[in-house]
C-alpha cells in the first residue's frame, strides 16, 4: 500500500478505532521523543555559539581576564537543569546516551568555570603585590611559584583570546585539573604572603593596625 494512500477514513475503515489506545501511547510517545529532542539540540546550539567576554587587563599587552560571565553561569544553570530533567522522562531513551554526555560535559564546564573566576580573582590580587620589586626581593620562593602561575594563566587566556567560545576553553582536556592545581599554588603564595606580613607585623606591633594592602603598600 503506497503510504500517500492512507487516510484518516481509510484507517477508520480498516479498523484502526479499534486500536485507539494503543495509536494514542505510539503518538504520544512519538511526541514525548520529538520534545525531548529539540530541547537537546537547543542545548547544543546554544554551546555551540557561546563565547566569554575576553578583555585586556590593565594596561598590559599579553594578558586578559574575563568579564560579565553572568549571564554564562544563568544560561548554564538552566541547561543543567533541562538536561537533568530529559534524564529523568520515560522518553529518553532513544537519545538517552547524548543526554547523559552533555549532562556530564555541562557540569565539567561548570566545576571549570568556578575554578576559573577564582583562579582570576586571586590572581589579579596577588598580580599588582608580585610585581613590586621589594616584595620579589623579600619572597624569592613565591615570586617564582607565582611566575610559573602567571605563566599558565598568560598561556590560557591567550588561548582564550584567539578563540572564546566556553566549550572549547572550558570543556574535556585536563583544564580543570590545571586549574584546582593552580589554585593550590595560588593558595600556597597568599600563605606565605600571610606570613611574611606577620614577621613584619611582630617586628612592629604598629602595623597590626593596618590592612594586608596598605602594609604592603608600606613594604613596598
Amino acid at each position: 500500500m503506497d503510504p500517500n494512500d492512507i487516510t484518516i477514513l481509510r484507517m477508520i475503515d480498516d479498523g484502526a478505532m479499534d486500536h485507539l489506545e494503543y495509536i494514542q501511547e505510539v503518538a504520544g510517545t512519538s511526541k514525548g521523543e520529538a520534545d525531548l529532542s529539540r530541547q537537546m539540540q537547543e542545548v547544543k546550539d546554544n554551546w555551540a555559539v557561546r563565547e566569554f567576554n575576553v578583555c585586556q587587563y590593565r594596561d598590559t599587552k599579553d594578558r586578559f581576564i574575563i568579564k560579565e560571565v553572568e549571564e554564562t553561569i544563568s544560561d548554564l544553570e538552566d541547561d543543567i537543569m533541562t538536561v537533568s530533567g530529559m534524564m529523568g522522562s520515560r522518553f529518553v531513551n532513544e537519545i538517552k546516551a547524548e543526554v547523559d554526555e552533555w549532562e556530564r560535559k555541562l557540569g565539567y564546564i561548570s566545576d571549570v568555570i568556578d575554578e576559573w573566576l577564582t583562579f582570576q580573582r586571586q590572581w589579579m590580587y596577588l598580580e599588582n603585590i608580585f610585581n613590586a620589586e621589594d616584595i620579589q626581593t623579600q619572597l624569592k620562593a613565591e615570586t617564582k611559584q607565582f611566575q610559573q602561575v602567571d605563566k599558565f594563566w598568560k598561556d590560557h587566556m591567550s588561548k582564550c583570546k584567539k578563540d572564546a567560545k566556553v566549550i572549547l576553553q572550558a570543556d574535556g582536556g585536563v583544564i580543570l585539573k590545571k586549574f584546582q592545581e593552580n589554585n593550590k599554588k595560588l593558595e600556597e603564595i597568599q600563605k606565605g604572603l600571610e606570613d611574611y606580613l606577620g614577621t613584619k607585623r611582630g617586628a612592629f606591633p604598629r602595623f597590626y593596625f593596618l590592612s594586608n594592602d596598605d602594609l604592603i603598600e608600606i613594604l613596598s
